[in-house]
């Protein structure tokens, strides 16, 4: 796939791991062999590129509602659906063509206080209408499943 870019903040142990200095940003740059990993705040990355280069492919995963409970008090579900699509098509809207995005995600049933689904959050869905926002075709989707 080339080169790739994971926007996530990782542990890392291994002795072939290089990590840069902390910036002022707080962002930190781990390096291996052709792989680049940045720890940081995925919107303040984005908006310091255009793109992420020639054959550079995107690893991610967006956190889920219950992660962020300081930005959606209650669990506001229209608001977090508009937020994850919302990054979904910024990271997207940064690609190059022949260059991927791939989101490693999982699906969320809200329920009331007597355990009945009242929504069920389908992140492929909404990872799929941000595709289409940003004109990106989706070449591969898997669901995998613990029931």
């Amino acid at each position: 796939m080339g080169d790739e870019i994971s926007l996530s903040a990782v542990d890392v142990d291994d002795e072939n791991f290089s990590v840069s200095p902390q910036t002022p940003s707080k962002k930190t740059v781990f390096s291996c062999d052709d792989r680049t990993v940045i720890a940081d705040d995925a919107f303040n990355y984005l908006s310091t590129i255009q793109t992420y280069g020639t054959g550079v492919s995107v690893f991610t995963s967006m956190p889920d509602i219950s992660e962020l409970p300081t930005l959606f008090h209650g669990y506001l579900v229209t608001e977090y659906k508009a937020w994850f699509t919302k990054a979904a098509k910024e990271v997207l809207s940064h690609l190059d063509v022949g260059s991927y995005a791939i989101f490693l995600q999982s699906d969320v049933r809200m329920m009331n206080s007597k355990g009945d689904t009242f929504e069920w959050i389908d992140k492929s869905h909404l990872i799929a209408c941000a595709a289409d926002d940003t004109q990106c075709t989706m070449v591969w989707h898997k669901l995998v499943s613990s029931f």
